[in-house]
């Protein structure tokens, strides 16, 4: 099959993200690849929820040498560290309870919040596996769960959070003890892994690792899973994976600085989404999300609102997180303003705290306080009075606003420097069903799999645990499978065979104009197709009712991909499933008239 080469903006600049260090995997280095200090038969990278749920699976099922590494000196990572809620509808719990909320339901909900960013078939099957995984983590790893599957705000709109007891940290004593159970598991803290080995067919057969003492060991292994969590630390990495991330502070979690996407991506993997992350707002100076507490407006250096602030604890979605960034983008700076008045943080009584905190600025007036904050004066005093009209008639006119309309009319006035910093990233490894990692061009690289934050266009409210967990069993359950079996294919055995079947999945066609129609996200995508010497000439879309900005990688590389291939073989575009299914079954439709 011939892959789509320009899956989403930074794609292309994958294999070409640090310089020269940067490796295609056309000419890896396997000097050596065969001597080892320590050798295992399957090494997982990273000790998160999803690497220790994939080194559980991989010593149930038989694996006889399992040796994780954690750079951090504690295990865990995010998901020991949050709320502990983990999103399924057809868990035993939930079965109990009497819970009616469908696989549809709990798939639309998560495509809809991401703006249909996330992968759908990935996402599908994370829904379908989620019940068991906590069946997994309450029967196996014997995790204690509230009794009740509950409703949760900030997480899901539907009946079908299952909350760990005591939260997140709820989770470590229980792996702690499933860890100490199983003595195939070794557990190596504080010990980073730094690059991957291959040997001279391209097959990844162990990694480096740097002990707590600062050893590097060569680790053989006969499979890898990469399970070292996001980059949201990294402002290096998301800034290359999506420039306008530059106004985007780092995120404060240690462990997320991407080291396994970076590992990966110099084998030539793919890497997906990387312009989405998921971000909070929260204080310039201060680091908190004191933000939130800001009841009235948001502006930017024009002076002008920008959103509906009421949806700023939405900014896990993607269309509101993109507001705030595109409006940092858009003034060259790395913050916004939150505006309030006195009355307003006296009813919430925040007013003498909010004047001794760094980043906070007050002044008797309006012009004063876009003097001391630099943005334009006639834009600020214009927006406060718009603001005061639509507060007096109840109706947000511009943005919809219905929640804690307050005025901002009573002196001293407030300026709040704010920022967005992310939590998680969207971007990732690419990777097929089986949790293999995959280069551009479609082919897996052998030997090695990922699972968790890792993956690109995964991750949504209330499942993101959901699917560290399901991926990291699925990831062990195919590497255990490949310890056993060995590689089908080489990599360059995996390239040739794909351009063989390219080249047999040409079109035969028969001159003329044709048009066709398929359902999309939003409607009909209808298209024209132009064959001219028995191949197509042209593809335009002709009618289209998609998301403007989230479909706009689909409109333009699909129609691109079958008129260069001269074939309907084509790989979606990430983030754009829908759409690019309908634009290849459009032109299909077309051609069979």
């Amino acid at each position: 099959m011939k892959i789509l080469k320009k899956l989403v903006p930074g794609i292309l600049a994958v294999t070409m993200l640090w310089g020269c260090t940067a490796n295609t995997s056309n000419d890896v280095d396997t000097t050596n690849s065969g001597k080892f200090d320590k050798e295992v038969d399957v090494l997982v990278v990273g000790a998160g929820i999803a690497g220790l749920s994939a080194a559980v699976e991989l010593a149930d099922q038989g694996c006889e040498k399992v040796l994780v590494v954690e750079k951090m000196p504690v295990v865990g990572g995010s998901a020991f560290i949050s709320d502990g809620i983990i999103a399924a509808h057809d868990s035993k719990l939930a079965k109990d309870q009497g819970i009616t909320v469908t696989l549809e339901d709990c798939y639309n909900y998560q495509m809809e919040n991401k703006k249909y960013t996330i992968d759908a078939e990935m996402t599908m099957l994370t829904t379908k596996k989620a019940g068991e995984s906590i069946d997994w983590l309450m029967d196996v790893v014997k995790v204690p769960f509230e009794p009740e599957v509950q409703f949760k705000l900030g997480y899901s709109d539907l009946t079908i959070n299952h909350i760990v007891e005591g939260g997140g940290q709820g989770l470590r004593a229980p792996f702690d003890a499933a860890l100490e159970a199983r003595p195939n598991i070794e557990l190596m803290t504080e010990t980073p892994a730094t690059e991957l080995i291959t040997d001279e067919n391209r097959n990844v057969i162990g990694a480096v690792i740097k002990t707590k003492d600062n050893e590097e060991v060569r680790v053989g292994a006969k499979a890898v899973i990469l399970a070292t969590g996001g980059y949201s630390a990294n402002k290096e990495l998301f800034t290359r994976l999506y420039p306008k991330h530059e106004v985007v502070q780092a995120g404060t979690l240690a462990w997320a600085t991407g080291d396994g996407l970076i590992m990966a991506s110099d084998l030539g993997a793919g890497i997906v989404n990387g312009e989405a992350i998921q971000c909070y707002l929260r204080e310039y100076e201060e680091k908190n999300g004191y933000t939130n507490n800001m009841y009235n407006i948001f502006v930017g250096q024009d002076g002008t609102r920008f959103m509906d602030e009421r949806r700023v604890r939405q900014t896990f979605n993607k269309e509101i997180y993109e507001d705030t960034v595109n409006q940092m983008y858009k003034d060259g700076v790395d913050y916004y303003w939150g505006i309030a008045d006195h009355g307003t943080l006296e009813t919430f009584k925040i007013a003498e705290e909010a004047k001794d905190r760094a980043g906070v600025f007050v002044a008797d007036t309006l012009e004063e306080l876009a003097e001391i904050i630099g943005v334009d004066a006639d834009g600020l005093v214009k927006t406060v009075a718009e603001w005061n009209e639509m507060v007096a008639n109840g109706v947000d006119t511009k943005f919809g606003r219905t929640a804690m309309m307050m005025p901002i009319s009573q002196a001293p006035y407030y300026a709040i420097k704010s920022s967005l910093a992310p939590t998680l990233g969207h971007g990732g490894l690419m990777r097929n069903e089986k949790s293999e990692v995959i280069k551009i061009t479609g082919q897996s690289i052998p030997g090695l799999y990922a699972a968790g934050e890792i993956t690109g266009a995964a991750n949504a409210n209330g499942y993101t645990i959901s699917h560290c967990i399901t991926w990291g069993r699925i990831a062990a359950q195919n590497a255990i499978k490949y310890v056993k079996e060995g590689p089908s294919k080489t990599v360059a055995e995996e390239e040739v065979e794909a351009d063989k079947d390219a080249e047999n999945t040409k079109l035969e066609l028969v001159d003329g104009t044709y048009t066709g129609s398929a359902k999309g996200n939003g409607g009909d995508v209808v298209v024209e197709v132009i064959v001219e010497g028995s191949a197509i000439k042209d593809i335009k879309i002709l009618e289209h009712k998609e998301t403007e900005g989230l479909a706009d990688p689909a409109l333009e590389n699909i129609p691109a991909a079958i008129k260069e291939t001269q074939s309907l073989k084509v790989d979606t575009v990430a983030g754009a499933t829908v759409t690019s299914n309908a634009i290849i079954e459009a032109v299909e439709a077309a051609l069979n008239k």
